[in-house]
């Protein structure tokens, strides 16, 4: 026996924080949109649970790294993976996780990795945008907003809807629509991270004195921004309803929708 065979490689240990991490289930959106996408795509079921895993573990990846990156504390109701793992070990376990995914996606073929690499590029682009406007104190634009939000939380939805459509034999185009999703559900929750700063906060690594945060949604709401927001939220759902039915409906689709209201 070799001394290389008598090292451990640790593996385990080394992914300790991605495994702190999904001890708790998320709320499974991005995988119910996933599902959803499938009831016009239809591909079989095998293929499916594994683009969901590979998702998931971009998902989970990433979300490690929005944590350190936004100095959040908890992440579903337990302390998040670098306040027990520290920084260094969270950012290595969620690049090695990352990594992980596109090793998996590769074993898809080339294309499914060429889409994979695409997609993972476009959703750091978008949180590097949203990382820039936060430290550098610029306010983006409603069309730079909306840009980053198709590029983050829709590139992310992508991952899977891409993959999806190279085994399908259904050669509609629907990655406009996970882009407009993206956005949807993302600027629903940046709307409730600000419309709830008590379990939530407000304006993230800004004000931590939580009557501070009262204050500042007290005056967006007197000027009319959360109502302002509030409105395009309820109009963007009409118009993916319009979208849906257009591609020929879905009650899957629909049924993510029904959940989510402001």
């Amino acid at each position: 026996m070799s001394r290389e065979e008598n090292i451990p490689d640790l593996e385990e240990e080394i992914l300790l924080p991605y495994s702190h991490i999904i001890q708790v289930k998320s709320k499974g959106i991005r995988n119910r949109i996933a599902e959803a996408f499938n009831h016009w795509l239809k591909i079989p079921n095998e293929k499916m649970k594994e683009i969901i895993d590979i998702m998931t573990m971009c998902h989970n990846g990433t979300l490690i790294l929005d944590d350190i990156q936004d100095d959040i504390g908890v992440r579903r109701g337990i302390p998040a993976a670098h306040c027990v793992y520290g920084v260094p070990m969270a950012s290595n376990t969620a690049i090695h996780i990352i990594v992980l995914a596109m090793e998996r996606c590769s074993k898809l073929g080339l294309e499914a990795l060429k889409v994979f690499n695409e997609q993972i590029l476009e959703l750091v682009r978008g949180q590097g945008k949203e990382i820039y406007w936060r430290d550098m104190f610029v306010c983006p634009t409603e069309a730079e907003y909306r840009r980053m939000t198709e590029q983050k939380t829709g590139g992310m939805l992508n991952i899977a809807v891409r993959l999806m459509q190279s085994f399908s034999e259904d050669t509609n185009n629907y990655t406009d629509l996970g882009k407009k999703l993206g956005y949807y559900f993302q600027l629903i929750d940046d709307y409730c991270n600000i419309g709830q700063p008590e379990t939530k906060g407000i304006l993230k690594q800004r004000p931590t004195n939580l009557e501070l945060k009262r204050y500042c949604v007290s005056l967006l709401e007197g000027l009319g921004s959360l109502e302002y927001t509030r409105k395009i939220i309820r109009d963007f759902e009409v118009h993916l309803r319009s979208e849906i039915r257009r591609l020929g409906g879905n009650p899957l689709m629909d049924a993510v929708l029904d959940q989510y209201n402001v």
